[in-house]
């Protein structure tokens, strides 16, 4: 296998919040090849966002990068001079926000705002740049795109600005896509609709594709490859099907339960109790998952659990792992 695209290793993040710091993202490693699809999974506070920005490296104050590298087409983004890393930005990797709003300023016309970023990274005129963004506004399914090009931000519905945000991200012509949950803010259609748009783009211009959500079975129709997260760790990861029909990890077996499933439909529904670490108390000692999983062993609490490898292309952090193969049942989901 060749060199991956992207080579994450031991990325530490940590914010200063009530006098201490607490690690948002703990040693994470992973890597990303050309055109690979690859899924981050996580409930809200795992970290998700964050790994997001940090493989950008525009972490801002109260947070830092305090260890790891980021290695992106040979070159560590974390040690890249401003106008090096402007070049990689948007260029070579770029992000669309959970929140299309956050990456569209609202008192310029979207073809302002699209030609810039062309003119920026492609170096075209200003003709060519116009062009490119009609042409770019027609790929992402947004009818009359002559027309759209002259209209603000606040006169689009948020399907329409969640795919302005997509052909921005495109407009660089990057070679790896970072999308942090774009499905999260509208309606269950239009996320089939931008899902199928993501999955025709990345395809088309054979681009590797890094999705990130809490949604397990969105990300497991998209993705090829699936990482857990849990309290800024990684704590399983493997094939998608692999990962999501014989899960190692209980936490991971517990965000399958919660996922909603017309196949598979039930009242009340699943929920995982507890809460996420909170980074006021006590840091956790040992498996930062033990004070919710209703596996945990005495060592649990002592120890950090070490990486297991049983099968080829799926690996676990946890000292009370599922059988396998087939579903397990941790048990850690329950209703309420």
């Amino acid at each position: 296998m060749s060199d991956p695209l992207l080579n994450v290793e031991g990325l530490t993040t940590v914010y200063r919040v009530g006098g201490r710091e607490f690690a948002a993202l703990n040693d994470v490693s992973l890597t990303c090849q050309a055109g690979e699809r690859l899924g981050v999974v996580g409930e809200s506070g795992s970290g998700k966002s964050v790994l997001a920005l940090s493989l950008l490296n525009i972490i801002r104050a109260p947070g830092r990068i305090t260890a790891g590298r980021v290695v992106f087409a040979d070159q560590d983004i974390l040690h890249l001079r401003r106008r090096e890393l402007r070049r990689v930005r948007g260029g070579g990797m770029s992000l669309i926000f959970q929140d299309a709003a956050a990456s569209l300023t609202p008192v310029y016309p979207v073809g302002v705002q699209l030609g810039e970023i062309i003119r920026t990274h492609l170096s075209v005129t200003r003709a060519e740049a116009a062009r490119q963004s009609v042409q770019l506004l027609g790929q992402v399914g947004i009818p009359e795109p002559e027309r759209r090009l002259r209209a603000f931000p606040s006169e689009l519905s948020g399907g329409m600005k969640q795919r302005v945000a997509i052909a921005m991200a495109l407009a660089s012509e990057p070679s790896l896509l970072i999308a942090d949950d774009p499905t999260s803010a509208v309606d269950v259609t239009i996320q089939a609709q931008i899902l199928e748009l993501l999955r025709h783009l990345v395809d088309e211009r054979q681009l590797a594709l890094i999705y990130i959500s809490h949604d397990f079975r969105v990300v497991s129709t998209i993705c090829e490859r699936l990482l857990i997260l849990y309290a800024g760790g990684i704590v399983e990861q493997g094939d998608a099907p692999s990962v999501f029909n014989a899960p190692r990890h209980p936490y991971t077996d517990a965000l399958l339960a919660c996922s909603p499933s017309v196949e598979e439909y039930r009242f009340p529904f699943a929920t995982l109790p507890g809460n996420p670490p909170n980074p006021r108390d006590d840091p956790i000692v040992g498996c930062q998952f033990h004070p919710r999983c209703p596996r945990a062993l005495d060592v649990c609490a002592r120890e950090t659990p070490h990486e297991e490898s049983p099968t080829a292309g799926h690996s676990y952090r946890c000292w009370s792992p599922l059988d396998a193969p087939g579903r397990g049942s941790s048990a850690a989901a329950s209703a309420p």
